[in-house]
């Protein structure tokens, strides 16, 4: 169904924008630089609602920005990057707000340095790069936990929950949520706006999580804020939402007075596009549902009239929609027509969710039609793209039960700490309080001595205490592993897709022919191949997560694992134009496990797309070494200072950077390379030269032993 987010939207720019206090300048501060400042914190105040008096405030100081010291250079920075944010220069945006981090000495003027940190997280999260935004956002959240700034924490806590929210991890992104919306609750001064808010994304998160109790509850406090504030943009959005969740719940009637709720409280109003398409598009819905065709296909209409002002992601939803209504009322070119506009469109963006429905509508209307085959090949295609998305929601959920299980680890540990200080602490108090005993007098010796052993006494039951907490944290290691192994099973679902195939053969057995039978048995059976041995693959994966790896080597040829991982990874090479080249002999074979040899190629490769510059050249070359073969990669990329060579195995040092297109990494892939070559008898060296580029040997036995 489709739902409001037009005020959260709005509401997120300008808590962005509000949610930070000027610094006063000093009064050192050179004449010329003083009123720099004083015009800077000006421009600063009035960035949202006059534009052009800011930006020629700060065309004035651009030239000589250099000259100014390091707050007023911050101040100069961070307001042009919410210039150019409300500009919807996006990307200029968050290059000037790097510029405020990359500062000497900005940690010393830490009301700018968050700010910066947290605007470029939240630009991040909203271009789609939520693993850089989370990056960014953590760092201020630990920044302001570090100083108690709650109002600091409430807004990257949310910040936070959209950029998780993105990346389909719905429990921490509700984490986040919820601590923001407890500090926001618990603030007399915060703007009812921003409460609204928070309440009308719990309400949309725990509808994504199927939990419609706790859907209700949270938007309906939304609307009795909104009614008690007369806020009429809040309630239409909370109304239209309340409706697309009676929709989801089969409850049309419901959905239906929810909407023309929404649509009343938008009349006083000026609509954007994608409220007044969100109304219109769940009103015909629920009279589709409710039988009235007629009524559906009218408010499908007034949709379309705003169709113009429409970003793609929600227009090809409202294709989706109206194909749909159109397949109901047997107008079936017509939505054969819509159908295939989402797809374009839904191609374009890469929406995998709704390009399926779109295949699915499209399959359902060849079948209507007569042409089985297509239709067949419409099924095909939304199966396969239901089943990635299927895998794709497991492996998210898998990342996220690992964040959690970590958090609740770090948790564990902080309290553990919290229990050896107050232990220290205690200790400390008794030895003074010994000295002070044996000063005050030997008449008084028997007494403190008794006091003393009790005091013993309590901190031998804290020793049990933290004795048992260990316990703990070692259980809670047996309960991730046993996550891992649940989470595998759990896997199986993909083979869902297969009965659906032959379901379809089922129900419309008497409409194929025998040779469409024939071809479609075989592409089943084959799926069903594919399905069984990818479950295999992720058994025998959580099996030696529990039980340790399991090393089974065989003679293989490298130019075939090589090619595999190339027609893998050269999609992202194109991307950035990079040039990807193999010289391999044709025979040469290694002793190794093939999956063992496959990952290795994949991180290796990968390591050096990350860290080449757009236009570079990788090259992959293989030779026989006495019985070894040694396989390189080379790059010409950033290369790597000489100082950190030595770190990049060592899972006891740091040393994490982003890639040339500011991908992020975390370092474990290389030491997880040499961790497979010391289990397969094989080695690894690197050399390299900042700013020329590095070359990447490993050497694996050639032959199979004796």
């Amino acid at each position: 169904m489709l739902r409001s987010l037009t005020l959260s939207v709005l509401a997120l720019s300008l808590y962005v924008a509000g949610s930070k206090s000027t610094v006063a300048a000093s009064p050192q501060r050179h004449s010329q630089e003083k009123n720099a400042f004083e015009d800077l914190s000006f421009a600063r105040k009035i960035v949202f609602e006059n534009r052009d008096t800011t930006l020629k405030i700060l065309q004035r100081y651009a030239p000589i920005k250099n000259q100014f010291g390091t707050e007023t250079k911050a101040l100069f920075f961070n307001t042009y990057g919410l210039y150019h944010w409300f500009e919807r220069y996006f990307e200029t945006s968050i290059q000037m707000f790097d510029s405020t981090i990359l500062l000497p000495d900005i940690d010393k003027y830490v009301e700018y340095q968050v700010e910066a940190i947290n605007n470029a997280g939240a630009l991040s999260s909203k271009l789609g790069r939520v693993d850089s935004a989370i990056v960014y956002l953590e760092q201020a959240l630990k920044i302001d936990e570090d100083r108690n700034n709650t109002v600091g924490i409430a807004k990257t806590s949310y910040d936070l929950g959209m950029a998780y929210g993105r990346k389909a991890q719905y429990y921490i992104a509700l984490r986040h949520y919820l601590r923001a919306k407890d500090i926001h609750e618990t603030n007399e001064n915060v703007e009812p706006s921003r409460l609204i808010t928070n309440y009308n994304v719990l309400g949309n998160l725990y509808l994504e999580i199927n939990d419609t109790t706790n859907a209700i509850h949270y938007y309906r406090l939304g609307l009795q804020l909104a009614e008690k504030v007369e806020d009429s943009t809040a309630l239409g959005m909370i109304s239209d939402n309340l409706a697309a969740l009676y929709l989801d719940a089969n409850q049309p009637k419901k959905a239906l007075t929810y909407s023309k709720k929404s649509l009343g409280y938008y009349e006083t109003l000026e609509m954007v596009p994608e409220d007044i398409v969100a109304i219109y598009g769940n009103m015909a819905t629920a009279f589709m549902a409710l039988g009235m065709k007629d009524s559906a296909q009218y408010y499908s209409v007034k949709a379309k009239r705003f169709y113009g002002g429409l970003q793609p992601e929600m227009l090809s939803k409202i294709f989706v929609n109206h194909a749909s209504i159109l397949l109901e009322t047997n107008r079936l070119d017509s939505a054969k027509l819509m159908a295939n506009q989402a797809v374009t469109i839904a191609n374009s963006i890469e929406n995998g969710s709704t390009l399926a429905q779109a295949y699915h509508i499209l399959s359902s209307i060849d079948s209507a039609l007569g042409d089985f085959k297509s239709a067949l090949g419409f099924y095909q295609r939304y199966t396969a793209i239901r089943d990635s998305i299927f895998d794709d929601k497991h492996k998210s959920r898998v990342a996220e039960l690992n964040i959690i299980y970590e958090t609740e680890k770090n948790e564990a540990e902080n309290i553990n700490l919290h229990t050896q200080n107050k232990l220290k602490q205690q200790l400390i108090i008794a030895q003074w309080l010994v000295l002070a005993l044996a000063a005050i007098g030997f008449t008084l010796m028997f007494y403190f001595i008794r006091r003393l052993k009790l005091s013993n006494q309590r901190i031998q039951l804290q020793q049990q205490t933290i004795l048992q907490k260990n316990d703990e944290l070692r259980e809670i290691n047996k309960t991730k592993d046993k996550f891992i192994s649940i989470i595998a099973h759990d896997l199986r679902s993909p083979f869902n897709g297969l009965l659906g195939l032959l379901s379809e053969l089922i129900e419309n057995f008497d409409s194929f022919d025998d040779k469409e039978k024939l071809e479609l048995l075989e592409k089943t059976y084959k799926s069903s191949i594919n399905t069984h041995n990818l479950l295999e693959n992720l058994l025998d994966w959580a099996k030696g997560q529990l039980n340790g790896f399991e090393n089974k080597p065989e003679m293989v040829y490298v130019e075939h694992s090589l090619a595999k991982v190339i027609q893998v990874l050269e999609p992202r090479a194109s991307k950035k134009n990079i040039k990807l080249s193999t010289e391999i002999p044709t025979g040469i074979q290694i002793f190794v496990d093939p999956n063992i040899l496959t990952n290795i190629l994949i991180n290796l490769v990968n390591n050096a797309i990350k860290f080449t510059n757009p236009g570079g050249e990788i090259k992959v070359e293989a030779f026989v070494v006495e019985a070894m073969v040694r396989v390189c990669v080379k790059d010409n990329g950033i290369g790597i200072p000489v100082d950190k060579l030595t770190d990049l195995f060592d899972l006891g040092q740091e040393f994490k950077r982003f890639g040339t297109s500011r991908e992020p990494g975390t370092g474990l892939g290389l030491i997880l390379v040499k961790e497979f070559l010391t289990v397969s008898n094989g080695s690894i060296t690197v050399e390299s030269e900042e700013g020329k580029g590095s070359v990447f040997c490993f050497y694996l036995p050639g032959i199979q032993p004796a």
